[in-house]
């Protein structure tokens, strides 16, 4: 009796190996592709009240929205805007969120502040729209990619490794 050659002991281990890896694969790559538009979270909401402070504009001024391309990156963008949402909108009440809207995540907050999809003009990629979130507490998981590019956060949180944030309620102003 021949004893089989080292070949054929390890051809069907390999095969298996490679049909496993081409269906995660697979599995990873519907899913990345099958997200569905999201709908802004607090317009349905009952808890909504908009913003609260009757000083603040509904609208964010042009110097913070404008795509400065030629003088700021789109990470420096998505920090400014998110810097100013905390400390000149809303005075570090609250706990500030901007991410790229067309990235997959999960977002959970039942006291939302403020809700805007606010475009980033590029000359490359034409208009992404970034979210901005304004909320007291709450949860965000970024299933996308990270960088500064895509998400930024300011309020008082605890960050679960690369992709995950709990975001805790703000003190109250002691001059309030």
């Amino acid at each position: 009796m021949e004893t089989p050659s080292i070949l054929a002991r390890w051809c069907w281990p390999i095969s298996l190996l490679f049909s496993t890896a081409i269906i995660i694969g697979l599995v990873l790559l519907t899913r990345r592709f099958s997200t569905k538009p999201r709908k802004p979270i607090s317009l349905n909401s009952p808890d909504f009240q908009g913003v609260p402070e009757k000083n603040v504009s509904t609208e964010i001024p042009a110097y913070i929205c404008a795509s400065d391309n030629d003088k700021i990156r789109r990470d420096q963008w998505v920090g400014r805007l998110a810097e100013y949402a905390f400390r000149e909108r809303h005075r570090g009440r609250y706990n500030v969120l901007v991410i790229h809207d067309s990235l997959d995540y999960y977002f959970n907050s039942n006291s939302i502040e403020e809700d805007k999809i606010i475009h980033y003009s590029d000359p490359r990629n034409g208009a992404l729209p970034y979210r901005l979130l304004v909320f007291h507490d709450g949860e965000v998981v970024n299933f996308g990619d990270g960088g500064y590019i895509n998400w930024t956060f300011w309020g008082d949180f605890t960050r679960h490794g690369v992709s995950s944030v709990t975001f805790h309620p703000k003190k109250k102003d002691v001059e309030s």
